[in-house]
């Protein structure tokens, strides 16, 4: 009885032992995994690492400009966490971009105001295309991902004018290229239309700011009422 005893102490210290090195190496494991993943989120944000194409962009001569005006802009857009990013973009292109005061983002068209109604229709991408694009990022970089299809945005202004519905005008907001560690490389060889990053931030916002740009220029182009 009492080597059964010990016995039986024995194999509970051993299930002591596994158990604690089981939770050390789970522990290591999880570790290394979510150093992992944090690591290929880093990288994943480096913009040396994407080099594309992204339109329309606003550049000197591309489009005649909007002189300044003491007319402030009022505007409707979908305030959701999607597109807060893109929303802050069009403001500022309608606001002191365009050297007009900060726009103002108001529910229904006020009166004796221009007011832009704003819709964003995204077009998803395949399920491959993003499969593709998730495994580079899991290599870190090191396989290459081409995104022939690019993320496109259709940014749509309704204009009013007290309160009356005068015109729509669409610009389509896209960017496609390269996710590649061995970006940089091959960057001096492109286009000059693909020496933007795609995985800048900054850059894709442009493309936003752009489209509120070229709307009120394409406003004043068509001689509406209270934009001449």
């Amino acid at each position: 009885m009492r080597r059964h005893r010990l016995n039986s102490g024995e194999m509970r210290g051993q299930m002591d032992i596994f158990s604690c090195t089981t939770q050390r190496e789970f522990r290591r494991d999880s570790s290394l995994g979510l150093l992992a993943v944090a690591l290929a989120v880093v990288l994943s944000s480096c913009s040396w690492m994407g080099v594309g194409s992204v339109s329309p962009l606003w550049r000197d001569g591309d489009a005649p400009a909007v002189e300044p005006s003491s007319k402030r802009v009022y505007y409707n857009i979908d305030l959701s966490l999607e597109y807060g990013a893109i929303a802050g973009a069009i403001r500022q292109g309608f606001g002191t971009d365009a050297g007009r005061p900060e726009a103002v983002y108001i529910s229904e068209p006020p009166k004796d105001e221009i007011f832009y109604k704003v819709t964003l229709d995204r077009r998803p991408r395949s399920a491959l295309s993003n499969f593709w694009g998730f495994l580079s990022v899991l290599s870190l970089g090191i396989l290459p991902f081409y995104d022939h299809e690019g993320e496109r945005v259709t940014v749509r202004y309704d204009l009013y004018v007290d309160r009356q519905f005068k015109r729509s005008y669409a610009y389509l907001a896209s960017r496609r290229g390269l996710f590649w560690l061995g970006a940089p490389l091959v960057k001096p060889l492109l286009p000059s239309d693909w020496s933007e990053s795609i995985v800048a931030r900054d850059v894709w916002l442009s493309v936003f700011r752009t489209t509120a740009r070229q709307v009120m220029a394409d406003v004043k182009r068509d001689g509406i009422l209270g934009l001449q």
